[in-house]
């Protein structure tokens, strides 16, 4: 469920750069700089969080079956966190504008394209989840907690960066 809510995300992400991508980039230019400072100040407080966070309240709680309000929870929690990311917006607007995905008055083509979005974005989800369960009970604590430290630090540091381009 989680999958389907980041990929229910990733399509709508698709859709609005297909069907408005001059007017995204127009509200892009002009608003770069509070963008930057925002995306980077939000960037920065995650990062914070994942150096601060202790691994112990991370590790997962193993449910024998998940009730229909939790499956439902699990996605549209998935789909919040993403639809909350713009970054992927630009990464829509880079490879439409550079490959042409979507062509005006080819719709079989677009269907196409939109259809291989969905498709790519699950077999993502399905990667992930697999290399996930297979190492989650590989790392102990003390790795996890070195991990948040060095992941936290990077994010850290590349948020500092992307303020200070900002200006």
């Amino acid at each position: 469920m989680t999958g389907l809510g980041a990929t229910t995300s990733d399509i709508i992400y698709a859709l609005l750069v297909s069907l408005g991508m001059s007017f995204i980039l127009d509200f892009i230019n002009t608003h770069q700089f509070l963008i930057q400072i925002i995306g980077s100040i939000i960037i920065l407080l995650f990062g914070i969080y994942l150096f601060l966070k202790k691994p112990k309240n991370q590790l997962p709680h193993i449910k024998k079956s998940h009730s229909k309000g939790d499956l439902i929870s699990d996605y549209l929690s998935a789909f919040g966190l993403c639809f909350s990311n713009p970054l992927i917006m630009f990464l829509f607007i880079g490879l439409f504008a550079r490959f042409q995905i979507i062509e005006s008055g080819n719709i079989s083509n677009n269907i196409i394209a939109f259809i291989s979005i969905i498709i790519g974005a699950i077999i993502w989800w399905i990667l992930l989840t697999m290399i996930v369960g297979y190492f989650k009970n590989k790392f102990k604590l003390r790795e996890l907690r070195i991990i948040n430290k060095i992941t936290g630090s990077i994010i850290i540091i590349l948020s500092i960066i992307g303020i200070i381009l900002a200006f």
